[in-house]
C-alpha cells in the first residue's frame, strides 16, 4: 500500500499554542500508524509556522486563497452590495492534487462568531473534497452550539451529516452532535495536544509552600461578555486579588496566544495590561510568563501548577 498523503488545514497560525499542539499532536498519531505518511500543513503564515515547528516532519506550505480579483470574489463583493449573502470557497482546490485525506484541523472553527455569525466558505471547501472521493475529516474538534442561530444550525449539519468523520475532542460536542441526529461518523476522542511531550510529567516529589494557580485570560474571551476590555481587566484584577488573599495563594499568567500582529487576539499584552492592575501590595504574589515559549514550553510550566484556570 502506497503511503498516505494528508494535507492539514483550517487553522490561522501556531502562534495559537493550542494550534501548535494540535499539528504535533496530529503528525505523532499519523507517524504511529503509517510511519511513511507525507503530511502537508497549509499556512497562511509559513515562514512563522516553520520556525515554531521546526524539527518536526511535515510539509509546510502557503495556504493558497482565491485571488482577491478572481470572478468569485469580485462576484461576492458585487452581490454583498445589494443585500445578497453568498460564500463563494475561498481556498484554492488545487491544494486537493495529489491528496488522499484531508484532516480540518484547529479546535473550535466549527463554531458561531461571538456576535452569532458564520461563513460556509471553508464548509463548501470540505464538501468540495469529498465530490473528488477525498477523505475529509473534522480532527480533534469542538462542534457548535449553533443554537443561537437556527439557520447556521441547519447548515452546518447538513454539512455535518455528510463527513467521512469527526472525531470529537469532548462529551459536550458529542451530545450536542446526537441532539442533531449526527452520530455515525462521530468517535469521541482526546485532543491531539495529549499525546505532545509525553515525557514532561508532574513531579510529586516537589514541595511548596503555597498554593499556585495557573491563570489565563484573553481579550478573546472579552467579546463574550458585556464589558470593554478595561472593565474584563478591573473586574479579572479583583478576582485574582481575591484568590490571593483568601486562599494564600500564588499566581502565574499565561499566555496562549502570543501574536504581535493582532492585539486583539495576543494573550500576552493583554496579561501584561492585567498584571499592571493589580494592587500593589499583590505583585510579589504574581508572575507573568512574559516570553514565547510554544506549546511544549509551556506544558513545562502547566505541571508546576496546582490548579489551572484558562479562558481558551
Amino acid at each position: 500500500m502506497k503511503s498516505p498523503r494528508i494535507l492539514l488545514i483550517g487553522i490561522g497560525g501556531v502562534y495559537n499554542y493550542g494550534c501548535e499542539a494540535i499539528v504535533r499532536g496530529t503528525e505523532a498519531i499519523i507517524r504511529r500508524e503509517y510511519p511513511a505518511a507525507e503530511i502537508i500543513y497549509a499556512s497562511s503564515r509559513p515562514a512563522d509556522d516553520q520556525e515554531r515547528l521546526c524539527g518536526l516532519q511535515v510539509k509546510i506550505v502557503k495556504r493558497k486563497y482565491l485571488g482577491r480579483y478572481s470572478i468569485k470574489n469580485i462576484s461576492r463583493k458585487l452581490l454583498s452590495i445589494v443585500g445578497i449573502r453568498w460564500s463563494a470557497i475561498m481556498d484554492s482546490l488545487r491544494q486537493f492534487e495529489g491528496i488522499d485525506a484531508v484532516l480540518s484541523i484547529g479546535g473550535d472553527i466549527y463554531t458561531l462568531s461571538s456576535t452569532g455569525g458564520y461563513s460556509t466558505s471553508f464548509l463548501k471547501f470540505g464538501d468540495a473534497a469529498r465530490l473528488k472521493g477525498i477523505v475529509y475529516v473534522l480532527w480533534g474538534a469542538s462542534v457548535g452550539p449553533f443554537s443561537d442561530n437556527p439557520k447556521a444550525e441547519r447548515v452546518f449539519t447538513k454539512h455535518l451529516k455528510g463527513l467521512s468523520l469527526i472525531t470529537a475532542r469532548e462529551t459536550v460536542t458529542v451530545d450536542y452532535l446526537r441532539s442533531l441526529g449526527i452520530s455515525d461518523n462521530v468517535i469521541s476522542c482526546a485532543d491531539p495536544a495529549y499525546v505532545v511531550a509525553p515525557e514532561i510529567k508532574v513531579d510529586h516529589t516537589s514541595q511548596r509552600n503555597h498554593l499556585t494557580i495557573g491563570i489565563n485570560l484573553s481579550p478573546l474571551s472579552v467579546l463574550y461578555s458585556n464589558f470593554s476590555v478595561e472593565e474584563a481587566i478591573r473586574i479579572q484584577s479583583g478576582v485574582i486579588q481575591e484568590l490571593i488573599r483568601t486562599l494564600n495563594a500564588r499566581v502565574v499568567l499565561i499566555p496562549h496566544v502570543v501574536c504581535g500582529f493582532a492585539e486583539g487576539d495576543d494573550d500576552l499584552r493583554y496579561l501584561r495590561k492585567l498584571k499592571r492592575q493589580i494592587a500593589s501590595e499583590y505583585q510579589e504574589a504574581v508572575t507573568l510568563l512574559d516570553t514565547d515559549t510554544g506549546f511544549v514550553g509551556t506544558k513545562k510550566d502547566l505541571v508546576k501548577f496546582d490548579l489551572v484556570i484558562a479562558a481558551r
